[in-house]
């Protein structure tokens, strides 16, 4: 059983448009992705900055809080565990009250790490 349709040449012709299509050269390439890479590059700082901005109002809260209960507050960054440290001082002592997270749990972590890396050395 077969079927026709009449006409579908006719009505799919394609007319070429002379004139409008503009071909870019190389360089008016590398311009506008380096105009879009740049666009995009200052999208990230402007929400880095926001975000920054957002962590430096909340530490200014912890403190004040820590102040208030005669507490300082210490921030650091373990760069293995890509994690914020914060410790809890004594305002008077300095004697560390609190390490979050704890030191325990970041060697923990670190260990964990490294298994997980010996694992996927083991198996590639």
């Amino acid at each position: 059983m077969s079927m026709e349709i009449q006409g579908l040449v006719s009505s799919a012709q394609v007319t070429p448009v002379a004139g409008r299509i503009k071909t870019q050269s190389i360089e008016q390439q590398r311009r506008r992705l380096q105009e879009q890479g740049d666009r995009v590059q200052q999208e990230v700082r402007q929400k880095q900055e926001q975000q920054m901005s957002k962590i430096e109002e909340a530490v200014d809260r912890l403190d004040t809080f820590a102040k208030s209960v005669n507490k300082k507050l210490s921030y650091s960054f373990n760069k293995e565990l890509n994690q914020v440290v914060v410790k809890v001082l004594d305002a008077q002592t300095d004697r560390v009250i609190k390490e979050l997270p704890p030191a325990e749990l970041q060697r923990l972590h670190m260990k964990i790490q490294e298994y997980i890396g010996m694992i996927v050395d083991e198996t590639a």
